[in-house]
C-alpha cells in the first residue's frame, strides 16, 4: 500500500512538472509568435468532422458556420489522434498533431474558405515582423487536386465577416501569387511584413475572386491547402533618435521583446540596463546594442556639436553707415530678433541685434550683439604757418593737427617753385632739404588730404615761414 501510494505521488509530480513545463514553454512562446496556437495544438475537444475549426482553440470561421454546412465555406480542423480524412488528401502535419484545411477554389461555382485568430497582442505600427507558415496539398489522392494562387493573409483591426463563401472583397498584405503545388511536401512561406497598422486580427484564405485567380491545368474539382505553423514573430529592432546635439539624450526603444539587454559596442559584455526603453547622453557617436531572447539589434545615435554663432564685437557706426552680420553656417536655419531667416542681416539702424542658428532639431546655438551710431565728422586738418626747427624741442616740425583721421600727401617748394620736400602719410616737415636744415625763408606748400572714412578728397595749398 505505501509502495502504491509512493508511486502515485511519483506519477503527480511527474505530471505537475510537466504541466508547468508546458506552461512556461507556452509563456516563452507567447512572447514571441503574436500567433495564438499557430500550431493548432491546443483544441477544446478533438475534431470528429469537417467544419471543425473553431475546435483548435483561437481559430474562428469567418462565417460562423459550425461544422460543415452545404453552401458555406467551413474550414477543418484535423487531428493525428482524432479525425484525419481530409478529403483523401490525408497527411501528417510538419509540426505536432495539429493541422488546418480550408478550400480556395472550386471548379464551377465560386467557393472560398477561411480562417481566423485575434493575435495575442496587438501589431505595432511600423514594427517589422516575420509572418510564415507551412502549407501543403496532401498527398495528391483526394478530390481537390488542383493548386491554385493567391493564398493571403489579411490582418485587420477588427474580425473580417462572410456572408456565406464568397470571396471577402480585401486586399491582403501578404500574398503568395505563384501556383502552389506541394504533394506529399510541407513548404516553408517566410515573409518579412512592417505593420501599416496596429493590427489584432489575422485571417488565411484566397480573397481574389475567379477571374483574378490562376489555377493549376492538371487536378480534379478545386484547390485545397492544409495549413501549419502559422507564426508572426516580431523582430528586434531599436527606434529612438538617430542623431541628437552634444548635451541632450536621446531616447531608446527595443521593440519585440519583453526581456531585453543593452550594451555599447566598445564594451558589448557590459550590461547597463535591461528595461525596454532607455535614456542616454552619449557625449560622442555611439552605438548601442540590444540583446533579445532570439536575436541582437544595434542602433547608432550620432552626436553633433552645436553650431558656433559669432556675430562679432558690440561696434559703433557713423550716422549713414550700416554693417552686415553673417552667421552663415552649413546645413542651417536662421532666426533673428524680428523673425527674419536669412543667414545674413544688414543692420541699418541702432539696436540690441541676436540670431540663432539651428543645424538639427534643437541643436542651435545664439550670439547677441550691440549696434550703436554716433555723428564721425572728421575734425579739419589743422596747418600751422610757421615753425623753427633749430634743435630746441619746440615747434622744430611743420606738422598739421588731426592728420591721423586724414591719408596725407605733402609737397614743399622754395619761393622758385623747386620742390624740396614730397611724402605720403607723413604729417610733418623737419625744414630740411637733402638733409641738411634749408635757409630762413618763406615756402610754399600744397597739401592733398583725404578722410579715412568719408573718402573726402581736400586739398590745402598756403605758405610756411622757417624761422630760426
Amino acid at each position: 500500500m505505501e509502495l502504491y501510494l509512493l508511486i502515485f505521488k511519483m506519477k503527480k509530480i511527474l505530471v505537475l512538472s510537466s504541466f508547468f513545463l508546458l506552461l512556461a514553454l507556452s509563456k516563452i512562446n507567447a512572447q514571441t509568435n503574436l500567433v495564438p496556437n499557430g500550431d493548432f495544438e491546443i483544441y477544446s475537444s478533438l475534431p470528429t468532422d469537417y467544419g471543425q475549426c473553431n475546435r483548435a482553440v483561437g481559430w474562428n470561421n469567418v462565417n460562423g458556420h459550425y461544422p460543415f454546412v452545404q453552401g458555406y465555406g467551413t474550414p477543418d480542423f484535423y487531428y493525428l489522434s482524432s479525425f484525419m480524412t481530409g478529403y483523401g488528401n490525408t497527411i501528417t502535419p510538419i509540426w505536432g498533431n495539429g493541422q488546418m484545411g480550408l478550400v480556395t477554389y472550386n471548379t464551377g461555382s465560386i467557393f472560398r474558405e477561411y480562417i481566423s485568430n485575434k493575435l495575442i497582442t496587438q501589431m505595432v505600427y511600423n514594427h517589422q515582423y516575420t509572418v510564415s507558415l507551412f502549407i501543403t496539398n496532401g498527398n495528391g489522392m483526394g478530390a481537390y487536386t488542383k493548386g491554385s494562387n493567391n493564398l493571403g493573409i489579411y490582418f485587420s483591426n477588427n474580425p473580417l465577416y462572410q456572408d456565406t463563401c464568397e470571396p471577402i472583397p480585401v486586399i491582403p498584405q501578404i500574398e503568395i501569387d505563384t501556383i502552389i503545388y506541394f504533394w506529399n511536401y510541407w513548404q516553408h512561406y517566410s515573409f518579412n511584413y512592417i505593420a501599416d497598422n496596429s493590427y489584432n486580427y489575422i485571417t488565411i484564405g484566397n480573397f481574389r475572386d475567379d477571374p483574378h485567380t490562376l489555377i493549376s491545368t492538371y487536378g480534379n474539382i478545386g484547390a485545397y491547402y492544409f495549413i501549419d505553423k502559422v507564426e508572426i514573430i516580431p523582430v528586434l529592432n531599436i527606434l529612438g533618435d538617430t542623431i541628437i546635439c552634444k548635451g541632450d539624450t536621446a531616447s531608446l526603444t527595443a521593440t519585440a521583446e519583453s526581456i531585453v539587454q543593452w550594451a555599447t559596442a566598445l564594451k558589448p559584455d557590459s550590461i547597463f540596463s535591461t528595461n525596454i526603453t532607455i535614456k542616454v547622453n552619449p557625449a560622442i557617436t555611439t552605438t548601442y546594442l540590444a540583446y533579445g531572447a532570439t536575436d541582437t539589434a544595434s542602433f547608432t545615435v550620432n552626436v553633433v556639436n552645436p553650431p558656433i554663432v559669432n556675430l562679432g564685437n558690440d561696434t559703433n557706426l557713423c550716422n549713414g553707415y550700416s554693417i552686415v552680420l553673417d552667421a552663415t553656417r552649413n546645413n542651417a536655419t536662421y532666426l533673428w530678433q524680428d523673425n527674419s531667416v536669412n543667414s545674413t542681416y544688414t543692420v541699418m539702424h541702432a539696436g540690441l541685434y541676436w540670431v540663432t542658428v539651428e543645424t538639427y532639431k534643437h541643436c542651435s546655438a545664439s550670439d547677441t550683439v550691440i549696434i550703436s551710431y554716433s555723428s564721425c565728422e572728421t575734425p579739419e586738418v589743422f596747418i600751422p604757418n610757421s615753425f623753427t626747427p633749430n634743435g630746441d624741442g619746440l615747434n622744430d616740425k611743420f606738422e598739421y593737427a588731426n592728420a591721423e583721421d586724414y591719408e596725407i600727401k605733402t609737397y614743399i617748394y622754395n619761393r622758385w617753385g623747386q620742390l624740396i620736400f614730397e611724402s605720403e602719410n607723413t604729417d610733418y616737415w623737419d625744414g630740411s632739404y637733402k638733409g641738411k636744415p634749408v635757409q630762413m625763408d618763406v615756402y610754399n606748400y600744397r597739401i592733398e588730404t583725404t578722410d579715412k572714412i568719408s573718402k573726402e578728397k581736400k586739398v590745402f595749398s598756403g605758405r610756411v615761414t622757417v624761422l630760426k
